[in-house]
């Protein structure tokens, strides 16, 4: 969290409510079906770090993927070693919303956020990866 600065950051999961440290109000904790996809329907970015670990792949990314909102996800993500090992150049993942580090993400995802014709552009971008 501490690495997106003063990104509007909301973190799903099944986390306690509020964080474990009782004042993260940017953790949402768990929620019903309907009330988890209409929160990632409704955001204009995901940030989508991984496990730091190529090997996982968590099923939310490709949830947003799927509902058009546009993802940003690191090079050591599983979701970056699955689209290489299908066959995307690191060119063409890059282009697709693939970040080296939270710094860069926190640059592109500002610009983003600036921008919501840059979010539709990298969403329309993202449909090789859909």
């Amino acid at each position: 969290m501490d690495n997106y600065g003063n990104l509007p950051l909301r973190i799903y999961g099944q986390n306690p409510k509020n964080g474990v440290r009782g004042n993260q109000s940017e953790i949402v904790g768990t929620l019903s079906d309907y009330d988890y996809y209409a929160g990632i329907a409704s955001c204009r970015l995901m940030i989508y770090e991984g496990l730091g670990s190529k090997y996982h792949l968590h099923y939310h990314v490709i949830e947003a993927l799927l509902m058009r909102v546009p993802v940003l996800f690191f090079y050591n993500s599983g979701l970056a070693h699955i689209a290489l090992y299908l066959g995307m150049s690191l060119e063409e993942l890059r282009n697709t919303g693939m970040c080296k580090n939270a710094d860069e993400a926190r640059i592109r995802a500002s610009d983003f956020l600036r921008d919501p014709e840059l979010a539709v552009l990298l969403s329309e971008a993202q449909e090789p990866i859909r």
